[in-house]
C-alpha cells in the first residue's frame, strides 16, 4: 500500500485520540438490530461476520433520497449511477467485485432485473427501514450470487399511529421527484403504502430521459401474539425515451413468522417477482419470473448453540422473444448454521448445499469468528466459499446482435467459484469515536469473461468464457467521530 495511504490513516486516528465533543453520547448504532449476517437476531456490535447498515436516522441527517446514496456512506461499497441507453440508474460494487456478483434482496426476495446487475434506483427510500450489507462471501446462507456480499433492504413496518406524508422536490435537468406514504393499524391488523414518482433529462436528454412510478406497501396481521403474516407487495415502472424502452417490475412476498418461545423461531416465505423489458421495435423483449419458497427454523439448545437450519427452493424462468428463446432453472437447497457462545469468543459455522438441475451440486462452508478482546475492542475474521451460476441468456441466447457484435451463448459455461478471506478490527477509542480496520481478499476460479473477436468489418463475434483464476484484495479503514453534538 501507498506510503502517504498508511501516514494518512495513522494521522487520522491519532487525531481521533484527542477529539472531544459535549452533548448526548453517540452509539454509533452498535446497539442495532441485524439479522441478514446469520439469519438470526444480533445487535451490530456482537454479530461475528463483517456487515454494516445505513438507518432512517443516516437518511434523515443526510438527506439522503435513493439507496444509491444510502450505499455511498458505506466504506468498501463503490456506487455506479450511469444510465445510458439501458436505463440502469445505480448499482453497487462490494470490495472491488462486479455488481452481479452482489446479492440484492428486499426482506429475504432476491430483487433483479437490469443490465450488468440489479437497478437500485428501482425503490423508494421512504418504505425502507434500514439497508444492512454483508460483505464477504455469503454462499453459505445465500446461495448463488452472494460472491462479493449481500445487500439487503429491509423494508418499514406497519406503524402503531395512522400518518400521511408528502414529499415533493425539483432540480436542475428537468428532475422531480414527488412521494406520499401513508399508514396505521387497526387491532390486529396493519399496513404502510408508498407511491414514488420520479422524472429527470438526466445528464443527456435523449439517451438518458427517464420517468418512473414507484409503489411498495406492507400488510401485517397478528394472527396470534406469537404468529404474524405479512404481505408486502411491489409495482415499479421506469420508462426511457430512447427507444422507447420500457421495464416493469412486479412483485409480492409473504412472510409467516412464529415464535412459539424464547428460544426459537419459524419462519416460511414464499414469493414471486416478474420482470419485463421491452422497446418500441421489440428488438429487446424478454420477461423473466422468479419463484421462492424458503423455511427457517432456528433454536438455542444447550445454551450455548443457536441452531439454524432450512430448506429454499427457487425456479426461474425466462422467455425471450427479442432472442427467440426459452429457459428455466430451478435451485433445490439445504443449509444449516451453528452459532456457538463461548465468550469471549463466538463461532459460527455452516454449510449450504445447492441442488441444481444443470450444474453439479454446490456445496459452500463458511467459518466466522468474533473475539471481545476487551469490551471496546473486538476482533472479527471469516473464511468461507461461494458462487454464482451463469445467467439464462449466457447459456442459450445465441446469435443476437447488440450494437456492433454477434452475441455468441456458451452452454458449457461452469460456475464461478471463490473463496474470501476476512480480517478485521474495531476499536472504540472513546465515547465519541470509533475505528475499524479490515483486510480482505477473494480468490476467484472460473470467473465468466467477455472474449471479443474482431477480424474485418462488424459485426464482430462476442463470447463468453471462463477465466481459470482472478484475485480481488484490498484493505478497509473506517473512522466514525461525533466531533460535536450537532
Amino acid at each position: 500500500m501507498n506510503r502517504k495511504v498508511i501516514f494518512a490513516m495513522l494521522f487520522c486516528v491519532g487525531l481521533a485520540g484527542y477529539v472531544h465533543a459535549d452533548g448526548v453520547e453517540k452509539d454509533f448504532y452498535l446497539g442495532q438490530v441485524v439479522v441478514t449476517p446469520t439469519k438470526t437476531e444480533y445487535t451490530l456490535g456482537d454479530v461475528p461476520v463483517s456487515i454494516d447498515v445505513v438507518t432512517q436516522e443516516d437518511f434523515k441527517k443526510r438527506n439522503v433520497k435513493t439507496v444509491q446514496e444510502a450505499l455511498e456512506l458505506l466504506t468498501g461499497v463503490r456506487v455506479t449511477k450511469n444510465s445510458s441507453m439501458w436505463g440502469d440508474k445505480g448499482h453497487a460494487l462490494i470490495q472491488g467485485m462486479n455488481a452481479n456478483h452482489t446479492l440484492v434482496l428486499v426482506d429475504g426476495q432476491k430483487f433483479f432485473g437490469g443490465h450488468s446487475g440489479p437497478d437500485l434506483q428501482q425503490f423508494s427510500i421512504d418504505i425502507i427501514d434500514r439497508i444492512e450489507v454483508v460483505k464477504g462471501p455469503a454462499s453459505s446462507l445465500y446461495g448463488s450470487d452472494a460472491v462479493g456480499g449481500v445487500i439487503n433492504i429491509i423494508t418499514k413496518s406497519s406503524p402503531d399511529k395512522s400518518f400521511v406524508s408528502l414529499e415533493n422536490s425539483v432540480g436542475s435537468r428537468g428532475s422531480q421527484k414527488h412521494s406520499i406514504s401513508t399508514g396505521g393499524s387497526l387491532g390486529d391488523f396493519g399496513g404502510i403504502l408508498n407511491y414514488t414518482y420520479d422524472k429527470s433529462d438526466a445528464f443527456h436528454r435523449m439517451a438518458d430521459r427517464y420517468r418512473e412510478h414507484i409503489v411498495h406497501g406492507s400488510l401485517d396481521y397478528n394472527i396470534t401474539p406469537e404468529s404474524t403474516l405479512t404481505i408486502k407487495p411491489y409495482y415499479s415502472e421506469h420508462f426511457q425515451k430512447e427507444d422507447k424502452r420500457k421495464q416493469q417490475r412486479i412483485g409480492l412476498n409473504t412472510i409467516w413468522e412464529w415464535t412459539p418461545d424464547e428460544l426459537s423461531r419459524l419462519t416460511l416465505r414464499g414469493s414471486m417477482f416478474d420482470y419485463q423489458h421491452w422497446t418500441g421495435s421489440k428488438s429487446s423483449n424478454w420477461d423473466d419470473d422468479s419463484y421462492e419458497g424458503e423455511i427457517n427454523y432456528s433454536r438455542l439448545v444447550l445454551d450455548r448453540h443457536t441452531l439454524t437450519g432450512g430448506f429454499h427452493f427457487k425456479r426461474e424462468e425466462r422467455h425471450d422473444k427479442g432472442k427467440d428463446y426459452n429457459a428455466r432453472q430451478t435451485t433445490n437447497s439445504y443449509f444449516i448454521q451453528d452459532e456457538i457462545d463461548l465468550e469471549p469468543f463466538t463461532l459460527v459455522l455452516g454449510t449450504r448445499i445447492d441442488d441444481h438441475d444443470m450444474w453439479e451440486t454446490q456445496v459452500n462452508p463458511k467459518v466466522s469468528m468474533l473475539y471481545n478482546v476487551t469490551e471496546d475492542f473486538k476482533l472479527r475474521t471469516s473464511v468461507g466459499t461461494a458462487f454464482r451460476g451463469p445467467s439464462l441468456t449466457k447459456l442459450y441466447g445465441d446469435g443476437w446482435r447488440m450494437g456492433p457484435y454477434l452475441m455468441h451463448a456458451n452452454p458449457n459455461l461452469e460456475p464461478e467459484e471463490s473463496i474470501g478471506y476476512q480480517f478485521g478490527g474495531e476499536y472504540k477509542l472513546s465515547d465519541k469515536v470509533l475505528t475499524k480496520v479490515s483486510y480482505f481478499r477473494n480468490d476467484i476460479k472460473n470467473l465468466i469473461e467477455n472474449v471479443i473477436t474482431k477480424a474485418g468489418p462488424p459485426p464482430w463475434d462476442f463470447n463468453y468464457e471462463n477465466v481459470s483464476k482472478a484475485v480481488t484484495q484490498g484493505i478497509e479503514f473506517t473512522l466514525d467521530a461525533n466531533v460535536a453534538e450537532d
